[in-house]
Order: C-alpha cells, then sequence, then structure tokens
C-alpha cells in the first residue's frame, strides 16, 4: 500500500512539472506571437481580374447653355436702317450615353464616355428702314456630342464615407451634329421666303477640359452607382453670331451605372 501511494505521488509530481514547463513556453512565446498579430494590417484591395467595366451614364444640365444678348443697332447710311435681334433659345436638360471604365490600379481608373444631348434656339431679326419693315426668324436645333476622357483618383481611405469619394480631371471633345434650321423672311412688300439651309456653327468642333468629383458605391452584385458634378470649359463657343452665343461653361450633375 505504502508503494501505491508512493508510485501516485510521483506521477501526480510529473504532472505539475509538465504543466508548469508549457506555462513557461507559452509565457515565453506569447508576446511575440501578439506583437505578429497586432502588427498585421488589411492586405490592399487589389485591381479587378476584369479591367475593363461598362455602362451608361445620364447627365442633368441645370444651367442654361446659351448666353445669348439682345442687340439694337442703327446703320449710319443714306437712309438708316435700325436694327433689333434676339434670341430665345430651349434644350434637352438631360443627355445620356455609353461609359466605360478601365482600372489601372488600386486607387486610379480611367474613364470615357459619349454624352447625346440637344439644344434648340430662336432668334428674331427685326429690320426697320424708313417705311419699310422686315422680318428674319431662324429656328434652329443641333446635336451635341460630348467625349469626356478623364483619369479618376478614389480612396482616401480604406473605410468610411471617404472611401467612396473620388475625384476626377482630363480633357473633352464635342461634335456639333444634325444642325436643321428653318428661316422664314418676311418683306416689306408683304411677301415671304422660306429656306431650310442649316446654319453653320462657329466652332463645329471643340476641345475643352473637364474636372469632377462623386462617389462610388458597389453593391453585392458587382453594380457601380457613380452620382457625380462636373465642370467643364470648352474653348470656344459652339454658336457666336448676333444675338446666339453659346456658353464656353458646362455644369452637369449626372449618375453612372456600371457592370
Amino acid at each position: 500500500m505504502p508503494g501505491y501511494v508512493s508510485c501516485t505521488i510521483n506521477v501526480f509530481m510529473h504532472i505539475q512539472r509538465l504543466r508548469a514547463i508549457v506555462c513557461g513556453i507559452g509565457l515565453v512565446l506569447a508576446p511575440g506571437l501578439y506583437g505578429q498579430s497586432s502588427s498585421s494590417t488589411p492586405a490592399p484591395e487589389e485591381v479587378p481580374t476584369r479591367k475593363f467595366s461598362f455602362g451608361f451614364r445620364v447627365a442633368g444640365y441645370p444651367f442654361n447653355p446659351f448666353h445669348n444678348k439682345t442687340l439694337n443697332f442703327t446703320t449710319t447710311q443714306a437712309v438708316p436702317a435700325t436694327f433689333m435681334i434676339n434670341t430665345t433659345d430651349n434644350y434637352l436638360k438631360v443627355g445620356f450615353g455609353p461609359s466605360v471604365e478601365y482600372y489601372v490600379s488600386r486607387r486610379f481608373t480611367l474613364v470615357g464616355e459619349l454624352l447625346y444631348h440637344r439644344v434648340n434656339f430662336n432668334q428674331i431679326t427685326q429690320i426697320s428702314q424708313g417705311t419699310n419693315n422686315t422680318g428674319i426668324t431662324e429656328n434652329a436645333s443641333a446635336n451635341y456630342w460630348d467625349v469626356p476622357v478623364m483619369l479618376r483618383f478614389r480612396g482616401l481611405k480604406d473605410e468610411g464615407l471617404w472611401s467612396h469619394v473620388y475625384f476626377a480631371a482630363g480633357a473633352a471633345y464635342r461634335d456639333t451634329a444634325n444642325i436643321k434650321t428653318n428661316t422664314l423672311v418676311q418683306l416689306p412688300n408683304g411677301t415671304s421666303t422660306f429656306s431650310k439651309t442649316p446654319i453653320k456653327p462657329t466652332e463645329k468642333n471643340l476641345a475643352g477640359a473637364v474636372v469632377g468629383s462623386g462617389l462610388r458605391f458597389v453593391d453585392d452584385f458587382g453594380i457601380k452607382v457613380e452620382p457625380e458634378l462636373r465642370f467643364t470649359r470648352w474653348f470656344g463657343r459652339t454658336f457666336d453670331a448676333e444675338s446666339t452665343r453659346s456658353s464656353p461653361n458646362q455644369i452637369e450633375v449626372n449618375v453612372a451605372f456600371t457592370f
């Protein structure tokens, strides 16, 4: 019986020593393991395997694309002629078109678009010379095709609202097409003439600079929604004749959906 008790005591002592050794090893390794885990940071977001995204953008134009002016002047010929020229305009306040995005790196993308919108204007000229009065009415319309190409930077932070904010800058090109004009001339003798000869724009093609800022959200299906505020400065005026004057400044409030 005493031998049995002695054996039991020895086994118990061995178990206690093993526990002490295991605890000591744990205390030695714990600081290193903790430091290694605390110094690790989340892996940066990688560029998607599919570098191209395609979709479309809808743009709103809250400000008038024309800065027209009324002209009143009198010639100095033997029988002076008084001219009064005035332009009123209407325009499609929404534009739309395809959009493509190319992933350059984790934070930079290259975006290109083709946006369509339409303008209409009506210029009326009244000419009074003595007792003779002549009236000229021009009703014109044109399509604008704008091609902005921008480099976009996003991801000021990896989390929170700032992770959705992006800034963009680049160049833009405009082509003016499908110009249609109806011109009615009312002569002093009571007769009139009518023509459909299109007027010529001052600048059919324009270059410009564009900047913008917006938010980028991606859902679980990979659909990207991007509301944006954009400003374009055109290096010229599409129409700049008599009282009809296009504005060189363009502000857009738009949203894109890409996949």
